[in-house]
């Protein structure tokens, strides 16, 4: 899907707000580098730094701020709300398959049964990708200082202890209350090379997230990373028999009978006067504000995105 104009003004705002508040992380002279890296355009009338970045936002394209969002998330150093924002805004243009929360459940109880931290650097970066785990979220009367931030409960009590389980770590983080997109690539980060840099270890995965994942239609589609490991995304599942797509029927003087036999794949089948119909079921492929070429599922764009995303983050 694409962006409303509503939401492509909200993420105009966000972003203009997010941008304003690097002020105190970059000078005069740095800003004009900075604008360039991100692709902005550079608003040299502003009177102040804030009114600089804020300005720069403001006087770009819709394109230009859905690109410079995808970068800022390794370019800048964002706190996690912003972070999270801009996640979230840069999803919606993604179809990310929809998981709801019962099987959000059985894929927690499934990953139970193996080891989600076989490589902790990996594990942790991970982690901080998509949630706060270096907030400190409730008081802990068994630490030195009376707190505790989630990172160090789920190092204490599932890298290090025992008694969490996956489903109890996927509970603590509040993912089965999360969007769909924030799920689906927590998902697919767990399973990256970058936290299982073994492919017997991203195969046993794989194996029981699609057993739970099966009965709600989505299942892992497995492609090569540039590492030579498994780079898997989680997929509506296809009807099985697979028809040449219609993308466009047209040119007919009597009105066909037309049912679709697979809408994930948009197959449509013509009943009646199928002989007096033109066909066009060649792939329509498009170019996104990135210069990547998508393809029907959006895999492609997703392949992008995530390895945009994939440069560690590490908090101080």
């Amino acid at each position: 899907m694409t962006h409303t104009q509503e939401q492509m003004e909200d993420l105009r705002a966000g972003f203009s707000r997010i941008m304003g508040d690097q002020k105190e992380r970059f000078t005069g002279s740095g800003i004009p580098p900075l604008l360039l890296e991100l692709g902005l355009a550079d608003f040299t009338s502003a009177p102040s730094k804030r009114e600089k970045l804020q300005g720069a936002v403001e006087a770009s394209s819709n394109s230009q701020i859905l690109a410079a969002a995808i970068k800022a998330l390794t370019i800048l150093k964002l706190t996690y709300s912003e972070r999270c924002f801009l996640q979230e805004m840069i999803w919606l243009d993604f179809p990310y398959p929809v998981i709801p929360t019962r099987f959000r459940r059985d894929a927690a109880s499934q990953l139970s049964k193996i080891n989600l931290s076989i490589d902790h650097k990996g594990f942790y970066n991970c982690l901080s990708e998509f949630w706060p785990i270096h907030e400190t979220k409730f008081i802990d009367f068994d630490s030195y200082d009376g707190t505790a931030t989630l990172r160090e409960k789920i190092m204490r009590h599932y890298v290090e202890g025992n008694d969490w389980n996956a489903h109890k770590l996927f509970d603590e983080l509040g993912a089965f209350q999360t969007s769909n997109a924030r799920f689906v690539v927590f998902l697919e980060g767990l399973v990256s090379s970058s936290v299982r840099p073994d492919e017997d270890a991203q195969r046993e995965f794989i194996v029981l997230v699609n057993q739970a994942l099966q009965p709600c239609g989505v299942r892992f589609v497995e492609t090569l990373a540039d590492d030579g490991y498994l780079a898997p995304s989680l997929e509506y599942i296809s009807s099985g028999q697979r028809g040449s797509p219609k993308n466009l029927i047209f040119a007919s003087a009597d009105k066909p009978d037309l049912r679709f036999r697979d809408a994930l794949d948009n197959d449509v089948e013509i009943v009646s006067n199928a002989d007096k119909v033109l066909i066009y079921d060649r792939t329509i492929k498009k170019v996104d504000c990135y210069g990547e070429i998508s393809r029907h599922g959006g895999l492609k764009l997703r392949i992008y995105l995530k390895k945009m995303l994939s440069v560690a983050f590490t908090p101080d």
